[in-house]
């Protein structure tokens, strides 16, 4: 596998482009695939701190080893379509959003839809839904 047939496979799969960078690139929060003078590396990048580095000789293992990465990793496949908001309004936004992208809730399976409740500030309660992304192509 080579950085186009990675490319191709993680869209195929829906995952967030913003989890990842194949050029190098130094970017915060993502998993870089870097080649160099000594081979391939794959590693987190994280406020400018390489962690979990691996090194490879060859494009086609490091692609390898980023591929299962990223596709062990299903969170990176939803995009944030509502919230934070309180969980009433979150739930009625929802429906409304699902309404206005022609979605029928009852069609989307289990897997489709990630609802999450964090905790903002002062213990206030709030919720956010997230659309697997393949689904918003």
């Amino acid at each position: 596998m080579n950085r186009t047939g990675l490319h191709e496979l993680l869209d195929r799969e829906g995952v967030d482009p913003d989890a990842y960078s194949l050029e190098g690139a130094r970017r915060d929060e993502c998993l870089i695939l870097e080649v160099g003078a000594g081979g391939w590396c794959v590693y987190y990048s994280e406020r400018g701190l390489r962690s979990g580095e691996r090194h490879f000789e060859t494009e086609d293992d490091a692609c390898e080893e980023m591929a299962q990465m990223l596709l062990r990793d299903h969170g990176n496949r939803y995009q944030l379509v509502v919230g934070p908001l309180e969980p009433d309004a979150a739930d009625r936004a929802f429906d409304l959003w699902l309404a206005e992208h022609d979605f029928r809730a009852e069609t989307l399976r289990p897997d489709d839809v990630r609802v999450d409740n964090p905790v903002l500030r002062a213990g206030e309660q709030s919720r956010r839904y997230w659309l697997r992304r393949t689904l918003l192509r």
